[in-house]
């Protein structure tokens, strides 16, 4: 029997501190075994009765089990069978010196045995068994081992999902508070600017009606235009409250009057200055920046010799592009220099005149859409816009006639009688109107109509 390691044993020395059982009645038998893997490093204990091993089994840990097959007392398959039931992951071997069929198939059955070595033995042979059993032993301790770790490892990470779920349902539910109450504020901040610009607009109104009419239709035509060229929502809305309070800076010039007492409006070199004089009035109110920049620009002129800062094309915020063009095209159609009837339709080509120069081309065209959806403004439209002192009788109301400060007189497709051409001629008069009657061209003499349209051109 062989008992060199370095002769045919395995290649691999097994890991440290391996606990191996050897049982024989005879210890003749035991020493040979001990000569054999001792030189391994293996720990070895010895029995010479099934009791005895059974007692080492339960103290120690036992990797690999070689157990004698006939010995007095307990037979060799009956250890193997209580060894199992003690410590069913040693590695168990059978050492057996004769053939008995009886005793092998109660070996493998109660004992459930790995292997099975004859007596003479091989020491190569029985080393490299014993390698092989050690080496099982451990992988599947350490596979218990790591299996119990990951489940211990599962059952932490259960928990900590659990508490994650709990930790995000909880700061979900404080998001959607917090969203639920920055809408509120939202709400509530846009329900303030809207009372800020109806006060401000208010004021403006209450100083000069007929700039307070001005400015209402200025914002109306402006919200079109920027609805038109698809500006996004907070957009819009800066558009349309800038468009109101385009003219909240003439309110330090409304106290200069003409000789006739009324107030004297600035001039054209003054517009710019009264454009700075609004912008710094509403950069006072937070939340009014944009709004603010949009007044101070609208003097700016497409082709970059406008004032105050003589900025160009889209250096010009695009609210202020848009108000330019409305302010351009309402004035054009409601001058006071020509308080007779002026047509839409050279309002409008005063304003194409302009494309490129003082206004933006892509907001003309968009203001020239917008004009093609009213009723009667469109190219081709006929409609004429007359002074009271103009109306005749049998005329019809195109346009909804409205106060100075935004009262319905009169509604549209109204038949004109000689009672209304009175009262609209005593508030004109008065200046109660906020601009001329729209009626329809047709029901204006021809020669009035030309003679309007060549004033106009």
């Amino acid at each position: 029997m062989t008992t060199d390691p370095d002769a045919n044993g395995p290649a691999t020395t097994p890991p440290p501190a391996v606990e191996i059982l050897l049982v024989d009645d005879e210890q003749p038998i035991l020493n040979a075994l001990q000569r054999a893997l001792r030189a391994w490093g293996y720990t070895i204990h010895t029995a010479t009765s099934g009791e005895a091993a059974l007692r080492i089994l339960d103290e120690r840990e036992i990797a690999v089990l070689i157990c004698d097959q006939r010995m007095p007392g307990m037979p060799g398959d009956e250890v193997l069978a209580r060894a199992f039931a003690a410590s069913p992951d040693t590695y168990r071997i059978t050492l057996t010196g004769y053939t008995d069929l009886e005793a092998a198939k109660r070996s493998i059955n109660a004992g459930r045995v790995n292997l099975f070595l004859t007596k003479p033995w091989d020491d190569a042979h029985l080393v490299s068994a014993v390698h092989d059993g050690t080496t099982l032993f451990h992988t599947i301790r350490e596979n218990r081992h790591l299996h119990q770790l990951t489940r211990e490892q599962n059952a932490k990470l259960e928990a900590w999902n659990q508490q994650l779920e709990a930790t995000v349902a909880d700061r979900t539910e404080q998001l959607r508070a917090q969203n639920r109450q920055l809408q509120d504020l939202q709400v509530a901040l846009r329900d303030s600017l809207h009372d800020t610009v109806a006060v401000l607009a208010g004021v403006l109104e209450a100083i000069d009606p007929a700039l307070g009419v001005h400015s209402r239709r200025v914002a109306k035509l402006a919200a079109s235009i920027a609805a038109e060229l698809d500006l996004a929502e907070h957009a819009r809305r800066d558009t349309e409250f800038a468009a109101y309070l385009h003219d909240i800076g003439m309110i330090a010039r409304l106290h200069q009057r003409d000789p006739k007492g009324a107030p004297r409006p600035p001039s054209t070199k003054d517009r710019a200055t009264v454009a700075e004089s609004g912008w710094a009035l509403l950069m006072r109110v937070r939340g009014f920046e944009a709004i603010a920049e949009a007044v101070r620009s609208q003097e700016e002129r497409f082709d970059g010799h406008g004032e105050p800062d003589k900025l160009a094309a889209d250096a010009i915020p695009i609210a202020a592009r848009i108000i330019a063009a409305c302010n351009a095209y309402d004035k054009a159609l409601h001058s006071s220099a020509r308080p007779t009837e002026l047509t839409t339709s050279a309002a409008r080509d005063a304003v194409v005149r302009a494309k490129g120069k003082a206004l933006d081309p892509q907001v003309v065209e968009a203001l020239l859409a917008c004009l093609e959806s009213v009723p009667g403004t469109g190219i081709g439209g006929h409609e004429v816009e007359v002074s009271p002192k103009q109306l005749r009788v049998g005329m019809v109301i195109t346009r909804d006639v409205v106060s100075a400060r935004g009262l319905l007189l009169l509604k549209a497709h109204s038949e004109v009688t000689a009672d209304l051409i009175h009262r609209l001629q005593r508030l004109g008069e008065d200046q109660m109107l906020g601009a001329g009657v729209f009626v329809r061209s047709a029901d204006v003499p021809r020669d009035e109509s030309d003679a309007a349209a060549r004033r106009s051109a």
